[in-house]
């Protein structure tokens, strides 16, 4: 799970302390404190809740992207001495020697891919740091970070209503043996059931930037969100756990990491592990959206890099920058 901000309110420690109870109630262990927007806020309470029981959790965080409190993305940074100095910053304020898991959440234009994840690999080396991933990349910068050290995780969108991920950049970390983070797994709140109108979403919101926010998609997105529940009304579950268990169908190599605040959601979301969809089931759900992203959730005036056709970077091209995608990673 995320305490990701940008996915919500703030968390006090009662609270964070009740979630990582209920992660290990239900036997899963990971917990991504990553905190690129409120100075600390999350990783200090999620370290508090941790005291005496670090070793019951696998504990991941991310550097390189920059956020508003709404989930906006504002800069990038993942210079190497950039990498490091948030990697040992994060450590303190988790009062942690060591993460199970960092990622380079954003490739920086001003820096080959490969320069940010050696500093990462320096990192393990050193002990800070035991597994490494990347988020925000296309399958070129994959595999060149993979190249200069081997990766644990990939992090893209990925749910019912954003299946970009499955032209180019899941296979590929299919090939090299990398597991793959579906962030969002609800589709940017689309999915809860709860979203009836852009209206609904604050001036700032990062969703304002999605096209599946925008009027003239909105609608079709609604209908295929509709067809969902159809499906999740006849299983008698919510929509959003129906979500998250079509998402667990597609591997075991396939972590949905939605980002919540409640424990009630949390509670909600774990007991999507629960739901086994069978063949027609899967079928019907996967037709409600084109893989190839008819209604990509990238930005408008970005490319969608996962499509296929798209030009695998190398070593001499600068990277995505802020303008390419506004995501935290809930």
């Amino acid at each position: 799970m995320s305490f990701t901000a940008g996915c919500g309110g703030p968390v006090d420690r009662a609270v964070a302390d009740g979630m990582i109870g209920q992660l290990r109630e239900f036997g899963t262990s990971l917990v991504d404190a990553t905190d690129l927007t409120t100075g600390g806020d999350v990783e200090s309470v999620v370290g508090r809740a941790l005291r005496g029981r670090r070793t019951a959790v696998l504990l991941a965080s991310r550097s390189g992207g920059r956020y508003t409190r709404t989930g906006r993305l504002v800069g990038v940074d993942a210079r190497p001495e950039a990498v490091t100095r948030s990697c040992h910053t994060t450590l303190r304020r988790l009062g942690t020697d060591y993460l199970d898991l960092y990622l380079l959440d954003r490739a920086d234009p001003r820096v080959p891919v490969e320069e940010s994840v050696q500093a990462m690999a320096a990192l393990v080396a050193a002990g800070k740091v035991r597994h490494l991933g990347v988020a925000h990349v296309d399958v070129g910068q994959l595999r060149r970070a993979h190249a200069v050290h081997p990766l644990a995780l990939v992090a893209a969108e990925y749910s019912l209503l954003g299946r970009c991920a499955e032209t180019e950049l899941l296979p590929a970390a299919r090939a090299l043996g990398i597991g793959f983070a579906a962030y969002r797994p609800l589709g940017a709140g689309l999915l809860t059931g709860q979203l009836d109108s852009p209206d609904q979403l604050a001036p700032d919101a990062y969703q304002h930037a999605d096209p599946r926010f925008r009027p003239d998609n909105f609608a079709r997105t609604r209908r295929m969100v509709g067809a969902a529940q159809r499906v999740a009304t006849r299983r008698q579950v919510g929509v959003s756990r129906l979500a998250l268990a079509w998402l667990l169908a597609q591997g075991r190599d396939v972590l949905p990491v939605a980002g919540t605040r409640d424990p009630t959601h949390l509670e909600m979301n774990l007991a999507a592990a629960a739901v086994r969809l069978d063949a027609a089931e899967r079928a019907r759900l996967a037709a409600l959206s084109d893989p190839s992203g008819a209604v990509c959730p990238r930005p408008v005036g970005t490319d969608c890099r996962c499509r296929p056709g798209t030009r695998d970077a190398g070593p001499g091209t600068r990277d995505a920058g802020p303008g390419s995608q506004d995501r935290t990673g809930n």
